[in-house]
């Protein structure tokens, strides 16, 4: 059968031994928390601090990676590896990416929830 979705939301709630309805707070607590890091991004990029920067792009890294958001983990860790190596002539591109890519992903979440009957 194929996949309709790009995660496995599904099977982290089974990983986690939980319902799909308590996973859900998880997903809105992502949702919301990117919302802001987007925000947060923005703010250091046009303000060049690279070193606060670089700590909103590792915590999108990690919170991503622990939903098992994997695109947006792998955006994120690859733009963090580049800061960490002072390269920051490339950075305004790279938010721009990491940000569609969160989008994509809020997206493709709150499908998930909708389809199994969840308002987000």
């Amino acid at each position: 059968m194929e996949q309709l979705f790009k995660y496995d939301i599904e099977g982290l709630a089974k990983e986690l031994d939980v319902e799909i309805d308590e996973i859900l707070v998880l997903f809105m607590n992502y949702i919301s928390e990117m919302n802001d890091e987007i925000k947060s991004m923005k703010l250091y990029f046009a303000n060049k601090d690279w070193n606060m920067l670089e700590r909103i792009i590792h915590n999108i890294k990690g919170v991503s990676a622990n939903l098992s958001i994997n695109d947006v983990y792998q955006t994120a860790a690859a733009f963090d590896l580049q800061l960490k190596q002072g390269k920051t002539e490339d950075a305004g591109n790279e938010v721009s990416k990491l940000e569609e890519t969160i989008l994509s992903a809020k997206d493709e979440i709150i499908k998930f929830f909708t389809i199994k009957g969840y308002t987000l």
